[in-house]
């Protein structure tokens, strides 16, 4: 037989067994799906009652000053309307919006719980809060809890007066303002330059770190030397580690 014929035959064969393989992996693939869904979702509700289950919904990790809104499902899988009543806790006190106090299920129906919670302008990064959502019905109660986490973030803002006038032989004492507008603790290290080597530092009250939400005032101290030309400009670079 020539190599022409041999590789055709080998060809046909190896067309039907990957077809083989195709439609015993295409059988399979509804049951590992069914399966992976079955799991998926199984965790993610819970029994609140006979025929009445809750969807938990994603925790979330954001920055200070945004809102994180949680979103429950509540299905009513029973042939009878049914009337909760839903109340929310923030562990933390932040401000809190929703829910509506009572929930009612149509037979075969479903109702959603909305939560918003405000995370305040100064808390630190990493710290978590709980909210405790409580359904309550027919003398029945039960918790459910979601946390959020506070990202860390790292923004430092500096306020000055952008041009100063001043004498020549003046001594000047300039205000500079420091916010840590961030979420972590900052700790300052400050260097100070002067474009014409004007003699130039700078006075900390403190040398402890920079909590987020705080602010700092920092002096600068600048001696304009005599022989200064009038009109004269000079540029005063400031940088933070």
């Amino acid at each position: 037989m020539s190599p022409k014929g041999r590789w055709g035959i080998l060809e046909r064969k190896l067309v039907r067994r990957y077809h083989i393989l195709f439609l015993l992996f295409s059988g399979l693939l509804p049951l590992i799906v069914g399966l992976f869904s079955l799991g998926v979702y199984a965790a993610e509700e819970s029994l609140f009652a006979a025929g009445i289950f809750v969807t938990l919904p994603q925790e979330q990790e954001v920055e200070p000053d945004e809102a994180a809104t949680y979103i429950f499902r509540v299905v009513n899988r029973t042939a009878k309307a049914i009337t909760l009543k839903a109340r929310a806790v923030s562990t933390q006190g932040w401000p809190l919006l929703g829910p509506t106090e009572e929930l009612v299920l149509a037979p075969g129906g479903e109702e959603y719980v909305v939560c918003s919670l405000l995370v305040p302008s100064s808390v630190t990064a990493g710290t978590e809060d709980q909210l405790h959502l409580f359904l309550s019905g027919d003398n029945k109660e039960k918790e459910y809890t979601v946390r959020t986490k506070v990202k860390a973030v790292r923004h430092l803002k500096w306020k000055s007066l952008p041009l100063i006038r001043a004498e020549a032989g003046a001594d000047l004492f300039i205000p500079v303002r420091l916010l840590n507008l961030g979420t972590t603790p900052e700790q300052l290290d400050l260097d100070i330059s002067s474009e014409k080597g004007w003699s130039v530092y700078w006075h900390s009250p403190t040398a402890g770190p920079l909590d987020p939400g705080q602010s700092r005032e920092i002096l600068l101290s600048l001696l304009v030397p005599p022989a200064t030309p009038a009109g004269t400009l000079e540029k005063i670079t400031l940088r933070l580690h």
